[in-house]
Parts: structure tokens; sequence; C-alpha cells
């Protein structure tokens, strides 16, 4: 995490936790990594 985010008191008392994702939608990951490639050129 980047040490900007402790002038955010919500996000800096998440510092040294991990995110525990339970459902992952694969068509949205999908998606997403479609989106980011064809913005690379």
């Amino acid at each position: 995490m980047s040490a900007q985010v402790d002038a955010y008191p919500t996000y800096s008392g998440l510092r040294g936790t991990q995110a525990k994702v339970t459902d992952v939608s694969k068509a949205a990951l999908t998606e997403h990594f479609k989106a980011a490639v064809s913005s690379w050129s």
C-alpha cells in the first residue's frame, strides 16, 4: 500500500491486512483483462 494512503484514515487502518476474495467472476475478470490490454496500444 502506498504511503499516500495514510492521509485517509478509512484506508490507512487496512495497512498490513490482506483482502480475501471468496467469489470471483471469471467473465468480469476476462472483460477487465481485455479492456486493459486493448488500452496498451
